[in-house]
């Protein structure tokens, strides 16, 4: 009865892990650069209670065997890095990754840590941030003169300045690549 009850128990166990998931998948759907996650699951050790081919009393073989498993275990939550739903905001500074990379950004101990969320502002010095005030690295000013930002499909950031019709590029976003971004730890 007590194995009844603990496998039993690890589906609950299990259960309550998925719903979790759901319910931060949910919370988050209008975040921006939000990638949700999915619960994945595994079975328990099983416990041989006859093999397969044991002989029976007259002396045949069994054909199959009694097994009775444990239960279940969470083997770990994956993110879904699928392209999400790309919204047009007219905001020159909100960009968005069609594939695969992340957006670096500086944190104030000076350690690079990486994004999906393209949504950026300026700083009080013109430094391109995000909505946390973390710098962009490789980090951007935008001339306070600058009538115009405009960043290019390659990432190159130009500005247009008041009393120039020149462009000025001003510098080049960069995307980090991961070979397994499944492994990255979400903070």
């Amino acid at each position: 009865m007590d194995r009844a009850l603990s496998a039993a128990a690890s589906g609950m166990d299990a259960q309550e892990t998925r719903m979790a998931v759901i319910a931060n998948n949910l919370a988050n759907v209008s975040t921006a650069g939000f990638k949700r996650s999915r619960a994945e699951f595994q079975d328990v050790l099983y416990q041989n209670i006859r093999p397969a081919g044991t002989p029976s009393l007259d002396g045949t073989q069994i054909p199959a065997g009694i097994q009775i498993g444990q239960g279940v275990r969470t083997s770990g939550t994956l993110r879904d890095f699928a392209v999400g739903d790309i919204k047009k905001t007219d905001l020159p500074l909100d960009l968005a990754i069609e594939g695969g990379g992340f957006f670096q950004v500086s944190q104030s101990n000076g350690t690079v840590q990486y994004t999906r969320d393209g949504s950026f502002k300026l700083d009080a010095q013109g430094r391109m941030v995000t909505s946390d005030g973390q710098l962009l690295y490789p980090p951007i000013t935008v001339p306070q003169t600058a009538a115009q930002v405009v960043v290019g499909r390659d990432g190159t950031v130009t500005a247009r300045e008041l009393d120039h019709n020149s462009d000025t590029q001003i510098g080049r976003l960069t995307l980090a690549q991961f070979t397994n971004p499944a492994g990255l730890e979400a903070l």
